[in-house]
Parts: C-alpha cells; sequence; structure tokens
C-alpha cells in the first residue's frame, strides 16, 4: 500500500504540472493495485478511480472517462449515500464530461442530482447552487429547451442581485476592541472582495439572461440586459478584459443584426438614421474587441464582415489600432503582439473575402511565431493550420499539403499519434489529399482520423461527427459504384447527422449540411422520397422558401427535380 500511495502522490504532481501523458500510466497502476488489495468498492478504490477518470478527461478522453465515472457514482452512493459531497462531485464530473461530448440528454439527469442536493445542502440563495443553476440553465439552452432556460437564468439573476445589494449596504457594528481593531484592514479587504466577486457573478448572469432573450427575439430586455453587463464590467475588470469583450461583442451582435420594431409614428428616415447608428455602434464595439483581443468577435463577424469586405488591409490595420484608443490614449500593440494581431486581422479579411491581403498576414505570423516560440510549438502549428486552410482555398494545394504534412509530423512527435491534435491534422491533410485527387492515402488519413477520434473522443464528440462527416462525403464521391462503400457513407452521414441534430440544432449550419449530403446520397441510391423529405427538412431549418414557378417532377429512375432547374442539389429540390 505504501508503494501505491507513493505512486498516486507522483501522479497527483505530474498532473499538476501538465504532465498529464505521464500520469496516466502511474494512476492506472495504482488503481489495478488498489483493486487487487482493497476490492472494486473501497472507498480509496473509487476515489483513485475517479482521480484516474479526470486525468482522461483533462487529456480531451471524454469516451474513456465517461466509461469509468458511473462505476464511481454508483459506488459512491452505496457507500455514502446521496447527500455526501464526494457523490455530489462524481455526479458533477459525469454530467460535465458527457456535456463536453455533447450528449447533453445523458448529462441532465446527473446535473439535476447535482443541482437538487445544492439546493437541499446548501440552500437556494448559496454561491455554489446558483453557479449549478446557470450550468443547468446552459444545459437547457442546449436542448432547445429557452423557456425553462429563461426561468432558471431569471432566478439565477434575481439571487445574484439580491446578494450584490446585501454586500454593497453598509453593515452595522459594535465598537470594536484594541484586538479587533488590529484585524479590522484584513476584514475589510475581504468584505471587498466579497462585493466585487457578487458583482461579478451579478454581470456575469445578466450577460447569460441578455444573450438567451436576444435569441428568443425579446429584444428591449436583451438590450438593456448586454449594456448593463458591458458597462459593469468595464467598471469592475476594466475594458480589455475577456469578460468585458464578450460582453461588448453580444451586444455588437444584437445592434448588428437588427433593429426591433420601430416605434409608433417614426418616419421612414428616423428609422434609417436609428439602424445606421445601431450598426455603427456595433461596427466600433466589434473593431474595439477584435483589436483587444476579444474571442467571441467571431460570433458577430458574419453580421458586421460585409461593411468590411471593401477595406485592404492597411485600411483595416488603421481602424482596429484607432479602436485601441481611448480616452486614456491607450497604445496601439506591442511588438511581440505583432503576430496575433496579424492572425485576427487575416481572419477577418479572409471572412471578408479578401483572400489576396489576408496571405501575406498570415504568412508573416507564421514566421514570426517559428522565430519567437519554435517551429514545434503549439502556437507556431496552429498559425500553420490557419495558412494552409487559405492557401488551400485559394487553390496552392501542394504548398498547403506540405505545411500540414509538417504540422502532422509536429503534433505526433510533441503528443503522439494518437492524439487529439495529431488525428485533427490527419484529418484535414486527407481532405487535402481528396482535392488533389489522391484518393488512396485520402482515404487512410480520413480513416485514421474517424477511428482515432471516435476512440479518444467518442462518437458524439463534434470533432468525432466532422470525422464521420468527411469520410462520408468522401466515400459518396469517390466510390459512386460501390454498394458497400455507399452503404457505409449512408451509415457515417446518419451518425453525424445524429449527432449534430442532438448537440448543435436542426438548425445549425453543419447539421444542414449534413442533411443535404445524405439526401444526396439517398437520391443517388435510388431512394427519392426520402432524399426529397430530407431536402425539405433542410429548406425548412435555412427559412428558404418554394419558388412559385417550381414544379417537383421525377425523371428517370425516379429521383425528384425542379422542371427547367439546375443540377445544384440544394436547389434542385426546393
Amino acid at each position: 500500500l505504501d508503494t501505491l500511495i507513493a505512486a498516486e502522490n507522483l501522479a497527483m504532481l505530474l498532473g499538476k504540472r501538465g504532465r498529464q501523458q505521464d500520469a496516466v500510466p502511474l494512476s492506472l497502476r495504482v488503481l489495478e493495485g488498489r483493486q487487487n488489495v482493497l476490492g472494486l468498492d473501497h472507498l480509496e478504490t473509487m476515489s483513485t478511480l475517479y482521480g484516474h477518470a479526470m486525468l482522461l478527461k483533462s487529456l480531451g478522453r471524454h469516451y474513456e472517462a465517461c466509461s469509468l465515472l458511473p462505476r464511481v457514482v454508483s459506488g459512491r452512493e452505496r457507500a455514502l449515500g446521496t447527500n455526501h459531497p464526494d457523490t455530489v462531485a462524481a455526479w458533477h464530473a459525469t454530467a460535465v464530461t458527457f456535456q463536453a461530448m455533447g450528449q447533453y440528454e445523458q448529462a441532465e439527469p446527473f446535473l439535476v442530482h447535482v443541482r437538487n442536493a445544492c439546493e437541499r445542502l446548501l440552500g437556494p440563495q448559496h454561491p455554489d447552487t446558483l453557479r449549478v443553476a446557470r450550468n443547468f440553465g446552459e444545459l437547457l439552452v442546449c436542448l432547445d429547451r429557452k423557456d425553462l432556460a429563461e426561468q432558471t437564468y431569471r432566478r439565477v439573476l434575481e439571487a445574484r442581485r439580491e446578494i450584490a445589494r446585501q454586500c454593497r449596504r453598509p453593515q452595522q457594528r459594535p465598537v470594536p476592541g484594541p484586538q479587533e481593531q488590529r484585524s479590522s484592514p484584513a476584514t475589510s479587504q475581504e468584505e471587498e472582495e466579497a462585493q466585487r466577486g457578487a458583482e461579478e457573478a451579478e454581470h456575469t448572469a445578466a450577460h447569460a439572461l441578455g444573450e438567451l432573450l436576444h435569441t428568443m427575439g425579446m429584444w428591449e430586455e436583451a438590450e438593456r440586459l448586454l449594456r448593463a453587463s458591458t458597462r459593469g464590467r468595464a467598471e469592475l475588470l476594466g475594458a480589455r478584459h475577456p469578460e468585458t469583450l464578450a460582453s461588448a461583442c453580444a451586444l455588437a451582435q444584437l445592434l448588428a443584426s437588427g433593429p426591433p420594431e420601430p416605434p409608433l409614428g417614426e418616419g421612414e428616415d428616423a428609422a434609417r438614421q436609428r439602424h445606421k447608428q445601431r450598426h455603427d455602434e456595433a461596427e466600433r464595439l466589434f473593431l474595439r474587441a477584435l483589436a483587444d483581443g476579444g474571442a467571441a468577435w467571431s460570433a458577430v463577424c458574419p453580421t458586421l464582415l460585409p461593411s468590411l469586405g471593401h477595406l485592404t488591409a492597411a485600411e483595416l490595420s488603421k481602424l482596429l489600432i484607432k479602436a485601441l484608443e481611448d480616452k486614456e490614449g491607450v497604445l496601439p500593440p506591442e511588438p511581440e503582439d505583432t503576430p496575433t494581431f496579424n492572425l485576427r486581422l487575416a481572419a477577418v479579411l479572409e471572412a471578408s473575402g479578401n483572400v489576396q491581403e489576408a496571405e501575406p498576414l498570415l504568412r508573416c505570423a507564421v514566421e514570426d511565431r517559428e522565430t519567437m516560440f519554435g517551429a514545434s510549438h503549439p502556437d507556431t502549428l496552429a498559425a500553420i493550420g490557419k495558412l494552409a486552410a487559405l492557401l488551400r482555398k485559394v487553390g496552392s494545394k501542394h504548398e498547403a499539403e506540405r505545411l500540414l504534412r509538417k504540422a502532422l509530423a509536429a503534433h505526433e512527435a510533441a503528443l503522439g499519434a494518437d492524439s487529439r491534435e495529431a488525428l485533427e491534422a490527419a484529418g484535414e491533410l486527407g481532405a487535402l489529399l481528396q482535392m488533389c485527387g489522391h484518393h488512396r492515402d485520402a482515404e487512410q488519413y480520413l480513416r485514421r482520423a474517424a477511428r482515432g477520434l471516435e476512440l479518444r473522443l467518442g462518437p458524439a464528440h463534434p470533432s468525432t461527427m466532422s470525422a464521420f462527416a468527411s469520410l462520408g462525403a468522401f466515400l459518396q464521391e469517390t466510390r459512386r459504384d460501390d454498394e458497400d462503400a455507399r452503404c457505409e457513407a449512408e451509415r457515417l452521414f446518419r451518425r453525424a447527422l445524429e449527432g449534430r441534430q442532438a448537440s448543435q440544432g436542426l438548425c445549425h449550419r453543419e447539421t444542414l449540411q449534413t442533411v443535404r449530403e445524405l439526401a444526396q446520397l439517398l437520391k443517388d441510391q435510388g431512394k427519392p422520397q426520402e432524399a426529397w423529405h430530407l431536402y425539405r427538412v433542410a429548406n425548412a431549418g435555412e427559412g428558404a422558401q418554394s419558388p412559385p414557378s417550381a414544379v417537383l417532377d421525377f425523371e428517370d429512375g425516379g429521383s425528384p427535380s425542379v422542371a427547367g432547374g439546375t443540377s445544384n442539389a440544394s436547389i434542385s429540390f426546393l
């Protein structure tokens, strides 16, 4: 047992220092030893099993972690009961792991247990209870149960506001004695930290409810909440804090996606002017967030990019630097931030269609990061991946292939051939080789990615579903005359569609793309009725309207099409 304890302590130390890969075999050795000595149901064995599952989860091996955590849950429920903190921790870890895999329905009962236990043991107003309630609201949003999510978010916001009010309210205390006077500065500092934490939690709750109400069409209340969250976070955390930028981006998205219904009696000119003011404010918020490094800017990008698409790199760079200058005169980015700044600038240019201006910026970012961090650093490899994707888009496939092979080799050397990064890079390389016509190599890489990601992340993870869809598209395109390949492609598309619909919703862009790919495959297989149904689903999801002149017709083999239509399958079944 002493040897097992020493090995467990070493595994914990390696995990804390970021060396999870080295910690896993040690943790597994401890687990096997305790199972042999103490038995499967012993509490120490359960504790080791829980720690091993958390190690696997930290490495992105969610599928393996999910196979272990239910054993921990059942063991702790039997030994400790449902009110013990260790049991609640096991429930929570299981729920979070299922959520990370996109399996929201499986996560729900565990998170319900956690919420009920926190309310029972800590009270409905306890910060931990409110934190779990907000997580439960996020799960309800993923399950598309927005009415229940709204109720949950409103309860959390009201409780957070009450806690913040109590923290701001001056406390009446008796006159302190000499000993208490000496400790009063510490007490005052603790009160300030508590007030700051309560206000930060209030702004977080307002942000979450504001974003949800925006998606539900409650524009005015959503705007009030997001403005309050942006202003409060700026005062509390600073204008450049990531959470402040996230609120600013959410507000920009609301303003840019169109104003609410105009007031009664408002003239056309006034409405146009109000729309322009809101759009200009959204653009300023967007540019400021992008320049300051906000990760949430990409959500606003599709709405605002049309107004930025005409700008050159130099003009957009000036706008971004100008956006950095606030009333205090903030300086432009420091030299060491130039690669990151160039990457953001290139992303906007590429998304707005200006790929010629984006390419040299990406090349500079790759060179700078290689110089600063080395060729195998994760930031360098991320920049290489972005450059390869752009080169693939503009037709420079050979150079893109060289860069992707370089990134894949670096990931394999640093993290192992079965790491998530290496498997995702293999999938990207397979898709590129398919475009180049190297079908044999492409199939090997695509199958490796699909098989490896399923084992590493589980079948319902978004990366796994993308790998399924990519392999299905390859088989559909290159093996049309092979019945077995067509059947395999159908299975892959159905698995990807089922997972994407469950995790992202039917109206998500990737879900609708998979619907159309499956419909095209079924059409090619001579299953017109099911194909027609899927095309109708895709069109409904995109909000498409059938043209009044469209006439459904059946050609040879019973395939449906629009008379006088086009060869584009996504249009020919409208």
